[in-house]
């Protein structure tokens, strides 16, 4: 019963490990912001920190698009482990 278990889920593993390994990194697209060597007045400043609130948010975005698709992600690969081993269990046993 074990091993009936975990060959299919190594076998649904596969392509997923070699469709991430194909394919390209997304680039998250922020804009990071330049930081003056020093504050000539304090419109310099707000305009800096400013940029740096932007590219906080934009980054914070990105990394929570990329997490709710990692669970997405996870969570069909558990469905499909799901569906095949109640495949087995209702054909094999």
């Amino acid at each position: 019963m074990k091993l009936v278990f975990w060959i299919p889920v190594l076998v649904l593993q596969v392509p997923f490990l070699v469709y991430a390994a194909d394919e390209a990194a997304i680039a998250h697209g922020c804009q990071k912001p330049v930081k003056p060597a020093s504050y000539q007045n304090f419109a310099e400043f707000a305009e800096f920190n400013k940029h740096f609130i932007d590219y906080k948010k934009c980054m914070n975005l990105f990394i929570e698009e990329h997490e709710r698709a990692m669970e997405r992600h996870h969570q069909a690969a558990t469905n499909a482990v799901q569906e095949w081993n109640t495949f087995l269990n209702q054909n094999l046993n």
